[in-house]
């Protein structure tokens, strides 16, 4: 048997401020309270490292700016995520259910339990509605920061990886360097070493021929 937990929120932090929120997998660990690192494995694929280990996401999905979806697993344990975003009341507030499908039977009380409560945690801070006192405003960047930033950090992790493979390249070339200069400083040593053995061996043998 397959399980499925529903978790909604009605709030009214603006639709745009909440898809900030939920733009780029790398951040979901800010969101997500059992998510402690999120670590990208190249072609959509996500390693999220939790507080029960590791879980491989892929198959992400942002749809018309106003669905999420994901699929997670670990082991055996698999589940597919989607969050759905909706504008309610003439669009001043703002609507969000998360949905979770497992594909197996959840252990009874306990485990549905965390995982209830880390769902409810994760809607209330992706709508900035945590550590949010009266009418302090939300300070998050809107969708063109927010992708403007993503742009920023590839730009740093190329550089970075640019960086790695310059200084790779130096290592080769420096190691194939001294290669070059061994072999040319023993091919120049090699015979002034043959003449010199043989110098000693002659003035080893002249007392024996003058004997």
């Amino acid at each position: 048997m397959t399980t499925k937990i529903v978790k909604t929120l009605e709030t009214d932090t603006p639709l745009p401020e909440i898809q900030a929120r939920w733009a780029h997998v790398a951040l979901y660990a800010d969101i997500m309270p059992s998510v402690t690192r999120v670590r990208s494995l190249g072609d959509q694929r996500w390693s999220w490292q939790t507080s029960n280990g590791e879980w491989l996401v892929d198959e992400v999905q942002h749809r018309a700016g106003q669905v999420v979806s994901w699929q997670a697993r670990q082991g055996d344990n698999v589940y597919r995520a989607t969050v759905l975003f909706t504008p309610i009341d003439h669009g001043r507030r703002t609507r969000i259910v998360y949905t979770r499908h497992y594909v197996r039977d959840l252990a009874p009380d306990a485990e549905r339990h965390d995982i209830e409560a880390d769902m409810l945690t994760t809607l209330r801070r992706s709508a900035g509605l945590l550590d949010r006192t009266g009418d302090a405003p939300i300070t998050v960047p809107d969708i063109a920061t927010a992708a403007r930033d993503k742009a920023h950090l590839s730009q740093v992790l190329e550089s970075g990886e640019t960086l790695q493979a310059a200084l790779a390249e130096a290592a080769d070339a420096w190691a194939r360097s001294m290669t070059t200069s061994l072999t040319l400083l023993n091919s120049a040593m090699w015979p002034a070493l043959q003449a010199h053995q043989q110098r000693e061996k002659q003035r080893a043998d002249q007392p024996e021929l003058q004997a």
